[in-house]
Formats: C-alpha cells, structure tokens, sequence
C-alpha cells in the first residue's frame, strides 16, 4: 500500500484521488509516522459502508429481540452482571 504525509496529500490531493481511483489501490496518509487517514477506490468504501450497515441491522434486531424479552418475561440483565461478562 502506498504511503503519503499529510502535507503532500493536501498539496497534490487531486493526483492522489486519480492514483486511487485509476490504480485501484489505497493510500495511507500519515503525520509524524502514524497513519490518521486512508484514501481507499469506491469499491472498498462500499464494501465497508453495506458491512458497516449490516453489523447496524444485526445490533438493532439483536437489540429488538432483548426488548421482546424483557416485555415477555420481566426480566432484565443488570449492567454490572454484562459489564462483568464483557470484561468492562
């Protein structure tokens, strides 16, 4: 994967979207040696957006079936018994 400074990025931000968009491949950007952003082709940032959209449909229907629970039966988990299974 290629690799910018920040400053070059922003100085040849044009060049770089065409590098990413031609080429295919993503481009770290970085300051001060750590990476703080990353240019990526549009079929990588759709791949990431329906992955992202679909761990967020598993998260609401995991959390509609929790409340279906707890209107059925009464019964809630205390936080401090989930923080505890959950290492927090």
């Amino acid at each position: 994967m290629a690799a910018v400074t920040a400053t070059k990025a922003r100085n040849g931000f044009s060049k770089l979207l065409n590098k990413v968009s031609k080429g295919g491949e993503p481009v770290a950007i970085s300051r001060r040696g750590k990476i703080i952003a990353g240019v990526v082709p549009p079929e990588v940032f759709e791949y990431i957006r329906r992955l992202r959209a679909k761990e967020d449909a598993e998260d609401i229907r995991a959390a509609d079936r929790a409340m279906k629970e707890y209107e059925r039966t009464g019964k809630a988990i205390p936080l401090e018994k989930l923080k505890k299974k959950y290492g927090l």
